[in-house]
């Protein structure tokens, strides 16, 4: 990497290693992030001359939607089931090396213009960027129920048997996998960029999902 100023955190160290590295590889910034860079001429009354005025403009999917991808991103979940005073003992807390850095070597470019509004709970699956606005109600004999919600008087999060919440795509299909009925009020989901394919196929998809609830049905 070349540096004009040392960064101060590893954070901005590996930002400006992966603009560098999309740059090697022609990747654009806005293609990634779903904006793209506009100019316009503009005249300043100050100087009476024109000046040249860059900006980034969002996709419009992406604005849009940005209000509720922002609901549905609460953080890394960490919990107790003890209250109060423990007793004297060993505790263990449970941790995955480099669950981070792994999560996000699997993202690829987004589609953001075959982004496609659902309300169908199996458009959502554990590999798809989709982001929803839901209904849920869990199991009564599921034990740790998946979806977050805040508390109502802003304490901070809970995990409810039954509510209503944003969620991401892997959350819901969790979830899901873990007995909830789900009803999407609203959802959005992002298809990646396929190499060759403009969007994606839907019939595919589909055909797929039904799969699925065949299997789920099917006896043992």
């Amino acid at each position: 990497m070349t540096w004009g100023q040392l960064p101060l955190t590893l954070g901005s160290i590996a930002v400006k290693f992966a603009l560098e590295r999309w740059e090697e590889l022609g990747i654009k910034r806005g293609e990634v992030n779903g904006f793209v860079v506009k100019k316009e001429k503009r005249f300043n009354n100050k100087t009476g001359k024109y000046v040249t005025v860059k900006w980034e403009e969002p996709n419009k999917t992406v604005k849009i939607h940005r209000e509720m991808v922002g609901l549905a991103f609460y953080g890394g979940r960490n919990e107790t089931f003890w209250f109060g005073a423990t007793p004297v003992g060993e505790f263990r807390e449970f941790d995955i090396a480099g669950a981070y850095a792994t999560a996000l070597s699997s993202l690829k470019i987004l589609d953001y213009s075959a982004a496609y509004v659902t309300t169908d709970p199996y458009e959502f699956s554990p590999d798809e960027v989709g982001f929803a606005r839901l209904r849920f109600r869990f199991p009564d004999d599921c034990r740790y129920p998946c979806l977050p919600v805040m508390a109502d008087d802003q304490r901070g999060l809970v995990y409810p048997m039954r509510g209503e919440t944003c969620a991401t795509s892997p959350e819901i299909a969790l979830a899901m996998r873990l007995g909830a009925e789900i009803e999407i009020l609203h959802g959005v989901v992002i298809p990646w960029v396929l190499p060759g394919l403009n969007r994606p196929n839907r019939l595919r998809k589909k055909v797929e999902n039904a799969a699925k609830i065949l299997s789920i049905m099917a006896p043992a």
